[in-house]
């Protein structure tokens, strides 16, 4: 089975994300724009796409505990930085416990330690 290759730049102008595919990158973005962000392939516990850059709540089973992170894709997997680890020190979850809580680009604040 084949994945969507699917991308997303965030505008620092227009302060909203621009999605497309492989072929179609957006044209005539002015203000600047971020590094493309792919598509990890996965989905939230409710439907929405998981990006790297998203910033997720990671719930364990049968725990209150929660932990907060923001999604690296790298070689084809994607990681959560969690916030008590170094950049060095990523974490793999399962996907059905994950929540996306924001962006790095709207809700940085929920990733600074």
């Amino acid at each position: 089975m084949s994945r969507e290759f699917k991308f997303r730049v965030y505008s620092f102008l227009d302060k909203c994300f621009h999605y497309f595919d492989i072929y179609n990158y957006p044209q005539g973005l002015a203000g600047g724009v971020s590094e493309p962000q792919q598509f990890t392939g996965c989905y939230d516990s409710f439907s929405k796409e998981i990006y790297e850059g998203d910033i997720i709540e990671y719930k364990y089973n049968d725990s209150d505990f929660d932990r907060t992170g923001y999604v690296k894709f790298m070689a084809g997997i994607f990681f959560v930085n969690y916030l008590d680890q170094t950049d060095d020190e990523l974490g793999y979850v399962s996907v059905g416990n994950i929540k996306v809580i924001g962006n790095i680009f709207e809700r940085k604040q929920l990733i600074e330690k």
